[in-house]
């Protein structure tokens, strides 16, 4: 057995034993700056509550850009019909993890939807999403080899996705807790 294997075979059940302890919960906006299949959105926000429930994170969401000024602490996603130029073709979404904006997700809405029908558009959506708003969580622009933060999905990636949903790595598991933490404790001196 090859020691790197072990070695992420270990993490991985030292992750789900601390995942099994670990109780979040997470307040995310959807600014919907434009006309969505409310139906489709909301399908994709099921998705990535039980993406995220698995890892011991719970999801409360709310809508509109406002809903910050109640939560500050908030991730808002913002659903965009254009997409800047300086993004590449099949780029869907980008964030903007070091919080230095008011809107942490920017979702190409449209792009996301094309080509693809309602039921296999609201899990890629939900995809889309989960995958940002781990980069948020984790305050890092950092992608995985494997699973849900992969940088660039494959058809062997989009066929799991329509059977369920690509798992989070050990590690990124690990850097959404520490990141979840971290935003507490921020949080917490802020109201002392």
């Amino acid at each position: 057995m090859n020691a790197s294997y072990l070695y992420s075979a270990m993490l991985l059940a030292a992750v789900k034993l601390e995942a099994s302890d670990f109780s979040a919960s997470l307040n995310v906006c959807i600014d919907n700056g434009i006309v969505v299949n409310t139906a489709l959105v909301e399908r994709a926000k099921a998705k990535v509550t039980g993406m995220f429930a698995e890892i011991g994170v719970q999801l409360l969401w709310s809508k509109g850009a406002d809903c910050r000024r109640h939560a500050p602490d908030s991730i808002l996603i913002h659903m965009d019909d254009k997409v800047p130029a300086r993004f590449q073709a099949g780029v869907m979404a980008y964030a903007l993890p070091y919080g230095n904006s008011e809107t942490s997700i920017h979702v190409f809405y449209q792009r996301v939807l094309e080509g693809h029908p309602p039921a296999v558009a609201s899990g890629l959506l939900g995809h889309v999403m989960a995958h940002e708003i781990t980069h948020v969580l984790q305050g890092v622009a950092r992608h995985s080899e494997t699973g849900l933060m992969k940088p660039n999905w494959a058809m062997s990636d989009y066929c799991r996705m329509r059977a369920g949903s690509l798992p989070f790595t050990a590690e990124d598991v690990m850097l959404v807790h520490l990141g979840i933490e971290a935003r507490e404790a921020k949080t917490l001196r802020a109201t002392r």
